[in-house]
């Protein structure tokens, strides 16, 4: 069995929804030949037990820790907002050199602070390779400092390398934006020198690689392949709850953070609300994940049909979603979102509950429309989101529609044959070596 080395920053028991797609790729690359062993960061703040059982007891497992006079300067990455992270720290009890410090390393720590890890990581690489030789190593950001790693190994030692790119990074640059043109040409550059690197690039939809393309040339084709993200059958072998009749339960599982506060659900939420009395005594809104301190400002008002949960484990968010009457998605109208999935997007529809998403045109609002799984409204407007709360709430209560994604649609979802497709570009890339 060939061995690939996997270098990531979140990996189990660190949860989220960046853990996942990895997580899922060592559980199953075993089965297609390929033995996995991983170095990660040591980052624990959302542990989720619930993911290392997903984790083969052969695979070994290293964790590289951060400078201590990194973490005493609070600059140690915290949690992810839309791909991107922020420096860890309360800035406001802090004092005027210590917030100064943090706002500037903010921007000059390219292409992200995350590059202060790297030096470790690269020798725990380097001595991890001298114990147990790999045939590829495999490199999946955010952040994309990761990718460092694998081109350090690339050109030091000769292995072959796949970049994993599971969120755009520079061709769509909306996060990018504040901190600058400079910043953003910077960035780019590096960008196009890990894909020029690599034996291979993996982006995570077909239209983010078409931009790829589009951006960094066409020249760039034979190496740069898509594998999206999906859901795990085994996740979803359980019994089926039983939902509450008596309430009407609508579940977003993610994050609400950055771009994606903007969007005009809450006040959708309360024109709805007001006009339907039924709604009114029956509708509960249940979000379960990390939510900015300013959306949940906005949700205040509707006290008593919303519930903020937070971050919870794996398991445990696939359990709302099987007992919800209406699963809920959002994206921003960003130029990113019509190419984009929500990572839970796919676990939605293995929960086959009915969807309103509220997104742009683009890849979700196309498989929600053509499966006939749910309905699209516009997210940045309330009388739209009331007029299709409304719609759903009438045609669920009534069983007037059954909402559930066919069987062949869903089996290309399946992360077991994805991570055979990923053991396929593994192959490619050692090919000849």
């Amino acid at each position: 069995m060939k061995q690939v080395l996997v270098v990531c920053f979140d990996f189990p028991p660190q949860g989220g929804t960046g853990a996942i797609r990895v997580t899922k790729f060592v559980k199953y690359l075993p089965q297609f030949g390929w033995h996995p062993v991983v170095v990660c960061s040591d980052t624990d703040w959302n542990p989720d037990e619930s993911l290392s059982s997903d984790i083969p007891a052969s695979v070994l497992v290293y964790r590289v820790g951060w400078p201590k006079w990194l973490r005493a300067m609070h600059l140690v990455p915290s949690s992810p907002s839309n791909g991107s992270r922020t420096m860890r720290g309360n800035l406001s009890s802090k004092s005027f050199l210590q917030r100064s410090v943090v706002r500037k390393a903010r921007k000059l720590l390219l292409p992200d602070s995350g590059i202060l890890w790297v030096g470790e990581a690269q020798r725990t690489c380097a001595r991890v390779l001298h114990d147990h030789p790999c045939d590829a190593v495999l490199t999946t950001s955010p952040p994309p400092s990761v990718h460092f790693v694998g081109h350090w190994l690339h050109r030091h030692l000769g292995l072959p390398w796949v970049a994993d790119f599971r969120d755009v990074w520079t061709v769509v640059p909306q996060v990018l934006n504040p901190l600058g043109r400079l910043s953003l040409s910077l960035q780019r550059r590096m960008e196009r020198r890990m894909l020029a690197g690599c034996n291979r690039a993996v982006m995570i939809t077909e239209p983010v690689k078409e931009r790829i393309l589009e951006v960094f040339g066409s020249h760039l084709a034979d190496k740069v392949v898509t594998i999206i993200n999906g859901f795990d059958p085994e996740d979803f072998a359980r019994p089926i709850p039983a939902i509450d009749r008596d309430l009407f339960t609508i579940t977003h599982v993610g994050t609400i953070l950055g771009p994606r506060t903007d969007n005009a659900f809450p006040e959708g939420l309360r024109l709805a609300l007001e006009q339907n009395e039924f709604f009114r005594k029956s509708a509960l809104v249940r979000f379960v994940g990390q939510v900015a301190p300013e959306y949940k400002a906005r949700l205040s008002e509707l006290e008593g049909h919303v519930e903020v949960q937070g971050f919870v484990r794996h398991d445990i968010a696939i359990d709302l979603m099987l007992r919800s009457s209406l699963l809920l998605v959002i994206l921003p109208c960003t130029g990113e979102s019509p190419m984009a999935y929500t990572n839970k997007f796919f676990e939605y529809l293995a929960a086959r509950r009915p969807v309103l998403a509220l997104v742009p045109p683009g890849l979700i609002s196309e498989i929600v429309l053509h499966e006939k799984i749910g309905w699209v409204a516009p997210p940045d407007d309330p009388a739209a989101i009331a007029e299709t709360l409304l719609t759903l709430f009438e045609e669920i209560r009534t069983g007037a529609q059954r909402y559930s994604v066919s069987d062949e649609r869903l089996s290309g979802f399946d992360r077991r044959q994805l991570t055979a497709e990923l053991a396929e570009v593994l192959l490619g890339a050692t090919a000849g070596k």
